[in-house]
């Protein structure tokens, strides 16, 4: 038996039951409860096909919402008053919650969490709830739909900002990421800025919205969660912190289809944004009722192509819902892709390698000498080489100073054997070498020395030689200065 479901599903259950599975639009923090009480407000949450629920660490926020299922978070810990921006804190919570929330979760099968990211609970807690829904057994779908500090803002909350993004596009399906500097487009926001986030949270509640109608079932030409996946699940890491401009408009009486197109335009989330320079593809998703026709659509899409750039490639869907009766509700989601990332960085790497400073040298085959090929040299490597000296200049010998050596002890001279000398010898002068000059010499005086203890004893006679006297006396040397 084949079941047919309603394209209205303000009426009887999720639209989600027969396609992906019943869905959950998870607002974290203050700014993402904000959002959701907007979708509230608009009376969006029925209509949007998913259910809601807030989460907080902070009792005042909780209990402020406009949220039929809201939760407060660690209140063991935190006793209600918020982490403070402290994700230490919010990482406390979060192991103190996750066997409750992960329970919640159980049934859902698309997860679309909502945070504002930089500070503690919505930061850390949408990281976590990310990683933990994907990496469960039965898996599921998750979207983020995530805003970013102004750009004024510390640097240390930006950076957590950064550090958030680049975990939440490695774990969940889709991100879609907007700035709150675009608040500065809503009219009277540089006058009252409360007007201006006021602004930014209604658009973005559009845009949730948006995403929960292209994930929703019904319609003859849908757009699927795999053309949300395609284009928001492609980017990797925090290098574009923006990837995502929505517009939405709902076409009034007598409206036509190019009013439709520049009112959907001129939404802070898209006019105050690079679109139209990093954009390259954009989701077009045509909402009308049961007399919803073709030339509607015709309309309609010629005046998309005629007001976007060329380069943006659409992709236009449609749905029939009968709350739209007599009217059309048009949402263009425009996104930059990763492909252009890659081509910029890739262009940019070119531009900035270096250029070989020595070319490679290759020998004639009928070379005699076989000498290794240089490989080329870099600019850094040039900078460490040492000077070459030129080989046909003379060199010079560098004269060094002798080396000083330590004193060392006089090595004991071997006995030499007395050799008698005779006298006619010892009345010529020494030797002295050629070339040299002649030094006077004197004779020392000596003296009869005292024999001292010896002065009584026999003398030492042998071969004629008195060996008590010292040898220049017993010879009869002449000892000259």
């Amino acid at each position: 038996m084949i079941n047919f479901m309603r394209d209205d599903f303000s009426e009887g259950g999720s639209p989600l039951a027969e396609d992906g599975g019943r869905g959950l639009l998870l607002g974290i923090g203050q700014a993402g409860i904000q959002i959701l009480d907007q979708i509230v407000m608009r009376g969006g949450a029925k209509a949007s096909g998913f259910e809601l629920m807030a989460i907080d660490a902070d009792q005042a926020i909780v209990d402020g919402s406009v949220v039929a299922e809201k939760r407060l978070l660690g209140k063991p810990l935190l006793r209600g008053l918020g982490s403070f921006g402290d994700r230490a804190r919010a990482r406390a919570v979060w192991k103190l919650e996750r066997e409750s929330l992960l329970d919640r979760l159980s049934v859902v099968d698309q997860l679309v969490i909502v945070a504002g990211l930089g500070g503690g609970t919505g930061t850390t807690l949408a990281m976590e709830v990310a990683q933990a829904f994907r990496n469960r057994p039965r898996g599921g779908r998750v979207i983020v739909v995530a805003t970013q500090p102004f750009s004024f803002e510390s640097d240390a909350r930006r950076a957590a900002a950064q550090e958030a993004l680049s975990v939440l596009r490695a774990h969940a399906d889709a991100v879609l990421s907007f700035s709150n500097d675009r608040a500065e487009a809503w009219p009277d926001a540089p006058d009252n800025i409360r007007r201006g986030l006021h602004g930014m949270n209604l658009s973005l509640a559009q845009g949730v919205e948006s995403v929960a109608q292209i994930l929703a079932a019904g319609g003859f030409n849908p757009l699927t969660f795999a053309d949300l996946r395609g284009l928001f699940g492609r980017l990797e890491g925090a290098a574009r912190p923006e990837n995502c401009w929505i517009g939405r408009a709902d076409s009034e009486p007598h409206d036509d289809a190019l009013s439709l197109v520049e009112r959907a335009l001129s939404g802070p989330l898209v006019a105050s944004g690079g679109a139209w320079e990093e954009a390259d593809r954009c989701l077009a998703c045509l909402v009308g009722g049961a007399d919803f026709s073709v030339s509607q659509l015709q309309a309609v899409s010629k005046a998309i192509e005629a007001r976007l750039p060329a380069h943006i490639a659409v992709s236009l869907g449609t749905r029939t819902a009968e709350r739209f009766e007599g009217r059309l509700s048009l949402t263009l989601v425009l996104a930059a892709t990763r492909a252009r990332e890659i081509e910029e960085a890739a262009l940019s790497e070119e531009e900035a390698a270096p250029q070989a400073l020595i070319q490679e040298v290759v020998l004639p085959l009928d070379s005699d000498v076989l000498a290794p090929v240089p490989k080329p040299l870099h600019a850094s490597a040039v900078e460490e080489q040492l000077e070459l000296v030129d080989e046909a200049a003379p060199v010079e010998a560098e004269v060094l100073p002798e080396p000083e050596l330590a004193a060392a002890a006089p090595e004991p001279e071997p006995k030499r054997k007395a050799v008698p000398v005779p006298v006619a010898d010892l009345a010529r002068p020494a030797k002295v070498r050629r070339g040299s000059k002649a030094v006077k010499q004197e004779e020392l005086p000596f003296e009869a020395a005292n024999s001292g203890r010896f002065e009584n004893s026999f003398e030492t006679i042998h071969k004629g030689e008195n060996l008590d006297q010292p040898t220049f006396r017993r010879r009869r040397l002449v000892i000259q200065a």
